[in-house]
C-alpha cells in the first residue's frame, strides 16, 4: 500500500492541524482546555462570576455560548480570545516550518483549527504564506495558502468559538477542494483530544470526506471521541511523541495497519525525499525538525 509520503508526492494529501501542533517549543501556545480556562478567567474578571456561572470553564464552546448572547458579549469574546495567547508573535516550531514547506512545495494542503499564524510565518526565507478564511479570500488569494476554519488572529473579529458561529459549515473549504476532498487522504494532526468547539468543524469535514478508510489521526494518544467519530480509526492511528518538540527519537509509521506502530528512521529515498525543502530542514536542523515529517516518508 502506498505510504502517506507517496500520497503527498501525488498531491493527494490534506493535513488538518490542531492546537497540539502549536503547543511544542518554542511556540508554546495553549491547548483547547487551557485556552478555555484562560478565556473563562478573563471574561469572569470582566463580567463577574455570576455571569459565567453556567459555563464549563474547561470547554471553550460552553464559555463562548454563555457570553455570546449577552449585550456586547460577542465583542468581549473576541477580545478575550485575542488576549489569551501571543498568536501573532509566537515563534514557529519545527512542525510549523515543516507544514509551511510542504505547502510551498505542493506536498500537502493544510487546514487548521488554530487562531495563530505560525504556519504562515514558518516559511522563513521563502516568504510568508497567505491565509484563507472565506470565499472572498478563496477568490482573491493566489498561490499556496493555509485554510483556517476558525478564523485568524491577524483578522479582527474573525475568531469563531460559539455554536452559532460554527453551526454553518465552512462551505468555502468545500468550494476550494471541490470533489478532491472526497478522494484525498486526510491526516488529522495535533487533535488527539477533541474539544467541543473543534468537534463541530471535524464532523462537518468528515461528512464531506466520506471515505473513512482515507482518514488518519496522528497524535500522542487516541481519544474516545475519535473512536466515536471514525469507524476502525485504531487501524489508522499514528502514535507520536510531543508534537514538533525537540524529539529524542524519530518515529515512523506507514499506511499499512500491520506497521502502524513500527519505528524506524526515514529512508532518504522515500517519496518526500523529492521535496527539497523537507530535505533541507531534515539535514540542517539540529535536532531534527519533527517526527511527523519522517513518518510521512516511511515505507
Amino acid at each position: 500500500m502506498a505510504t502517506l509520503g507517496a500520497v503527498a508526492a501525488q498531491g493527494a494529501l490534506v493535513i488538518c492541524a490542531g492546537a497540539g501542533v502549536s503547543k511544542g517549543d518554542p511556540a508554546r501556545l495553549p491547548l483547547g482546555r487551557e485556552l478555555a480556562e484562560i478565556v473563562h478567567a478573563s471574561l469572569r474578571d470582566r463580567l463577574g462570576a455570576d455571569a459565567l456561572a453556567a459555563a464549563d470553564p474547561t470547554e471553550l464552546l460552553s464559555v463562548a455560548d454563555t457570553v455570546a448572547t449577552m449585550p456586547g458579549g460577542a465583542a468581549l469574546l473576541q477580545t478575550a480570545l485575542l488576549e489569551a495567547a501571543n498568536y501573532t508573535s509566537a515563534d514557529p516550531n519545527y512542525g510549523h516550518v515543516a507544514l509551511a514547506l510542504m505547502l510551498l512545495e505542493g506536498a500537502a494542503e493544510v487546514i487548521v483549527t488554530n487562531y495563530d499564524d505560525c504556519i504562515e510565518r514558518g516559511g522563513g526565507r521563502y516568504g510568508r504564506l497567505q491565509a484563507i478564511i472565506s470565499d472572498v479570500d478563496r477568490a482573491e488569494v493566489q498561490g499556496p495558502a493555509v485554510l483556517k476554519v476558525h478564523g485568524c488572529a491577524t483578522r479582527s473579529g474573525t475568531l469563531l468559538a460559539s455554536t452559532a458561529q460554527l453551526e454553518e459549515p465552512p462551505t468555502w473549504v468545500f468550494h476550494h477542494f471541490g470533489e478532491r476532498l472526497g478522494t484525498a487522504w486526510v491526516v488529522f494532526v495535533g487533535l488527539g483530544d477533541v474539544a467541543a468547539y473543534v468537534r463541530i468543524r471535524i464532523e462537518q469535514l468528515l461528512e464531506r470526506i466520506g471515505n473513512a478508510e482515507r482518514i488518519w489521526v496522528a497524535a500522542t494518544r487516541l481519544s474516545d471521541t475519535w473512536r466515536e467519530l471514525v469507524p476502525d480509526i485504531e487501524n489508522r492511528f499514528i502514535e507520536i511523541g510531543a508534537f514538533f518538540a525537540r524529539p529524542k527519537q524519530v518515529r515512523a509509521s506507514s499506511t499499512d495497519p500491520d506497521t502502524t506502530r513500527r519505528s524506524s528512521r526515514r529512508d532518504s529515498s522515500s517519496a518526500l525525499g523529492q521535496c527539497p525543502g523537507l530535505r533541507a530542514i531534515r539535514t540542517s536542523c539540529r535536532p531534527p525538525p519533527c517526527e511527523f515529517t519522517f513518518m510521512l516518508g516511511t515505507t
